[in-house]
Formats: C-alpha cells, structure tokens, sequence
C-alpha cells in the first residue's frame, strides 16, 4: 500500500471515529445538536458578535467563558471545556472544511480571563488565519449599523448536492436549526451584508495585531 492510499483509509478510520463522539457529551450538547452536522459540512460559515467563534477559542478563553456565566455550575464548566476542545478536532482533519469566521470588534475587545488569556486567544487567531482553508474577518465598530447585528449564527452546507444547508443561532433557552429555503435565503443576505461590511482577511490580521498591542494594562 502506498503512502497516499494508508492516509486515505486512515482519515477514514479517524472520521468514522469522530462521528457520533459528541453521545458522551449529552450534558453538554443535544444528541442532534451542532457538532453533528459539522463534522459533516464542507464549509462553515459563522457570526461572532460578543465572543470568540468556539472552533477558534483556547482553552483558557473557552474556560473564561463559561467560568463568566450563571447557567453553567462550576462542577461543569470542565465538561463544558472538553467538549468544546472536541468540537475543534474537525479542523485538524487531513481535510477539514473551509471555515470562514467573521468576529465583531466587540468579541476582541472583551476580556475573558485577563491580558494573558486575550494575548494567548488574539495570536490564536492570528496563527489559525494562516491556514489555507481558513478566513478570518474583523468586524470593526467604524462599519456602523448593518443588516447582521440583531445575534450572532452560522451557515452550514454539506458535500452531497442532496443534504440542505442549514441555518443556526442559539438563543439563551433554545438553539434553533433552519434549512426552510426562504429562511436559509435571509441567512446567505445577512451573511453577505456582514461580510461586505467586515475587513479583508489582510487587513483583519494587522486589526488583531493592534488589538494585541492596545492590551497592556488589561486585568
């Protein structure tokens, strides 16, 4: 067996390990909830407006985060951790999606968990843009109002021409999948209206690096 073909038949023995893995996290996330399907998607699109994107965060920021909220106990946020450091195993794939994110200027300027944490998950950032089927995109306060700013969602679409796209936000009591063609036709214009308003992947790189440079003094 040649190399090519023993790195085909592994990833493939790696995929079918990923699927259904988030059934051990069932305090965590739905048994039909959102890493199903991306462990199934092509690309991934997602609106960040008040935090990191999950597949993009550390575990220090991740930690920070659901340390910083009343509805997870603290016997849980560990679990909470894990499973979102599982989440991010699909972009470690031989052939992960593409995964394009586009983060509001307020989720890099929270702090979550202090300087060292910010400068940790801001390089983060800056290392994972680096990626050849990754794009980052800042979405700076000076773009104003735009169609995108009532929360934040993703996009799914998948390899087979048969599965929909599908269309997700999470509220606080409840996440909410769509794949109806109308509602999946808001989601591609607001995607289009925050995307037209955001920084070039360039110029959201040298945006976060100023971000860094701005945090000296953050506690």
């Amino acid at each position: 067996m040649d190399e090519a073909s023993w790195k085909s038949l592994h990833q493939l023995a790696k995929d079918a390990g990923e699927r259904g893995w988030w059934s051990k996290y069932k305090d965590v996330f739905s048994a039909d909830g959102l890493p199903s399907f991306e462990v199934e998607a092509s690309c991934i699109r997602t609106y960040q407006t008040q935090v990191i994107p999950g597949l993009l965060q550390t575990t220090a920021y991740t930690r920070a985060v659901f340390t910083g909220t009343s509805m997870v106990q603290e016997e849980q946020i560990q679990r909470h951790v894990d499973g979102r450091m599982k989440r991010q195993e699909i972009l470690e794939r031989l052939h992960p999606p593409e995964y394009v994110a586009i983060i509001d200027e307020a989720a890099l300027r929270r702090s979550a968990g202090g300087e060292e944490v910010m400068r940790e998950q801001l390089d983060h950032l800056i290392d994972m843009a680096k990626r050849p089927k990754m794009s980052i995109h800042v979405l700076p306060f000076s773009s104003g109002m735009h169609a995108a700013n009532l929360g934040s969602f993703q996009i799914l679409d998948f390899p087979e021409p048969t599965d929909p796209t599908i269309g997700y936000m999470e509220t606080p009591t409840c996440k909410i999948f769509s794949e109806e063609d109308g509602e999946i036709r808001r989601y591609e214009t607001l995607w289009r209206e925050a995307h037209n308003a955001a920084l070039t992947a360039a110029q959201s790189v040298s945006f976060i690096r100023d971000v860094i440079a701005s945090l000296k003094g953050t506690t």
